[in-house]
């Protein structure tokens, strides 16, 4: 994490091929062991949580 961070920092960039999100791709950094760029990594989780109230009472306001 640190080495992105200090990539980031000199270069703007940090430092390993991070494609920019795309909704539909939901391509996301996976920090760990190896670094990784995954496409829908917590799909299984978002899929179960769709559509689900995970804030009772709280009022959207259609932003996200």
């Amino acid at each position: 994490m640190r080495s992105h961070w200090v990539a980031f920092v000199r270069d703007g960039r940090p430092g390993a091929e991070w494609p920019a999100f795309e909704a539909a791709r939901r391509t996301t950094m996976v920090f760990n062991k190896r670094d990784q760029v995954l496409d829908d990594p917590q799909h299984d989780h978002r899929v179960v949580w769709a559509g689900q109230d995970s804030a009772p009472g709280m009022v959207s306001t259609g932003a996200a």
